[in-house]
């Protein structure tokens, strides 16, 4: 099973630039990309991520709102906020232990288990 994944940040040269990193691994499908909050949490329950990567400094909705609701709505999306400026209420989930990098193989390591529940939940950071 492949990891899909959505991008969110509100510069496109910043998205093609991950999506084109991402998708060279065979593993990663890039399932959609947003350029502001809203849209985000819309195509997170729509399109079912296994992974968001998420900016925190969005249009129309902020990264931090976005998150909030994209986790009320998917507890098995994970979301990984490449950011310097993570407020501390952000619940971002992600498996325990240390953070994931904003890699192929840190998001490998976000992938669900088959049919399991997802772990823990705290703020990632860059």
């Amino acid at each position: 099973m492949r990891l899909r994944v959505l991008l969110v940040d509100d510069h496109t040269v910043v998205r093609q630039g991950l999506r084109r990193i991402l998708e060279a691994d065979a593993d990663i499908q890039v399932v959609g990309e947003a350029g502001d909050g809203r849209t985000a949490a819309e195509m997170a329950e729509r399109l079912r991520p296994h992974v968001v990567v998420m900016d925190v400094s969005l249009p129309e909705l902020n990264g931090i709102e976005a998150t909030r609701q994209i986790v009320k709505r998917s507890h098995r999306t994970k979301l990984l906020i490449p950011s310097m400026h993570l407020d501390e209420g952000v619940r971002a989930r992600e498996p325990k232990g240390r953070p994931p990098r904003l890699s192929p193989e840190g998001l490998r390591r976000l992938r669900p288990p088959e049919g399991g529940e997802d772990a823990g939940a705290r703020p990632v950071g860059p």
